[in-house]
């Protein structure tokens, strides 16, 4: 029998009688072995079983499957994530397992392996992204737990993705939009969308308690969407979400349209009604479902002959409208709910690249006249 011996902590590499090669390596009181046709083969894998050895002289415990990794990582993060994000990473988790198998250990997810699989998905870039961030999140974890030593994902690529260019509405076609579906049944939503930024979420979740008239705000302190079928509210994500936003006059009609409506609903639905207290509802009073406000946004978008939009497209217009207007960045980062303003700044960078308006200072300065201790004489 060929024998290659190495150093401690190198691994010994020896031929087996059935022709195959196989490699031993024993750090910490642990040994792992790998097998191979080839020598070569076997001094890389041993190779990469060095590589995720971590600094405490112990090799990871890489038996662990993938399936089990994801379904504590869901688990785990069940309590803290947001239930549409649970719902995606679920998703994600389900594409993962049918490419992968829910056996393989971890220790075999190599990064070319695991590029191959993000590499199959990249036909829908987006989709492709969401995997690669699962993975990532995933064995992020197992590295916590000393599963793995290092993460095998941050020597992947990251699939590339550069969304549509959308074409946003004008302040003519958010003021036409406006009007035309002020006697709506999805108006006041929409219109208290655009005039406070506020998210879905925020809005299905806000309680007619929410609002204080004679202060003319509305404090935003919880979340809502359906997940699983189920209506789940949560606090928000960070405590810049938690806020209280001023409401002009065409957020207060639309909210005072809002309550003639509902109380028109609730007469009509008599016993079925449910009174679960939220301004935004179905006609019997239950909370929104996404879907139902996205069709009825989709059509009435599509009827008006405007630029498609969401609701998502309402919070970036009334950002944008409010920078272009002269609002300081600080307080539209605040009244968004951003956690910090360099996150406003990036993504409303279009609304803050006013050209024009840094060129006209420039021009009123160097165009004004000097004063007479300003004036200098140059020699001809």
């Amino acid at each position: 029998m060929a024998l290659a011996r190495r150093g401690n902590g190198e691994g010994t590499i020896n031929q087996r009688t059935d022709g195959r090669w196989q490699g031993s390596l024993q750090l910490g009181g642990k040994r792992q072995t790998v097998y191979g046709h080839a020598q070569k083969e076997v001094r890389e894998k041993l190779a990469a079983l060095q590589q995720q050895a971590p600094t405490t002289g112990k090799l990871p415990d890489g038996r662990h499957t993938l399936g089990e990794l994801l379904a504590l990582w869901l688990d785990t993060g069940g309590h803290r994530w947001a239930p549409f994000t649970l719902q995606n990473y679920r998703r994600q988790a389900r594409i993962i397992l049918a490419d992968l198998g829910d056996r393989i250990t971890l220790r075999k997810l190599t990064p070319a392996r695991l590029q191959a699989v993000v590499n199959a998905h990249t036909g829908t870039p987006r989709s492709a992204q969401l995997l690669y961030d699962a993975l990532r999140a995933a064995l992020t974890l197992a590295v916590k737990w000393d599963w793995l030593a290092s993460n095998p994902m941050t020597r992947v690529e990251r699939p590339g993705h550069r969304p549509p260019r959308r074409q946003w509405w004008t302040p003519d076609q958010c003021r036409a939009f406006l009007q035309e579906t002020a006697a709506s049944r999805w108006g006041p939503l929409w219109a208290l969308a655009i005039t406070t930024g506020a998210r879905l979420g925020e809005l299905s979740a806000l309680q007619w308690t929410d609002l204080d008239g004679e202060r003319r705000t509305i404090t935003i302190e919880r979340t809502g969407q359906h997940a699983g079928g189920q209506w789940v509210v949560k606090e928000p994500k960070t405590a810049a979400g938690r806020r209280t936003i001023p409401l002009n006059g065409l957020a207060l009609a639309a909210l005072h349209r809002q309550r003639a409506q509902q109380a028109a609903w609730r007469l009509k639905a008599g016993e079925a009604w449910q009174d679960t207290g939220l301004v935004f509802t179905s006609l019997e009073g239950r909370p929104l479902r996404r879907y139902d406000v996205a069709k009825a946004l989709r059509t009435t978008v599509k009827r008006l002959g405007l630029p498609a939009a969401t609701m998502h497209t309402f919070r970036h217009l009334s950002g944008s409208l409010a920078l272009e207007a002269g609002a300081p960045l600080t307080l539209v980062s605040k009244h968004l709910g951003h956690s910090s303003v360099s996150i406003t700044a990036h993504i409303y960078s279009h609304a803050l690249s006013n050209g024009t308006a840094v060129t006209d200072a420039v021009e009123r300065l160097l165009a004004s006249t000097p004063t007479q201790g300003e004036r200098t004489t140059h020699a001809p």
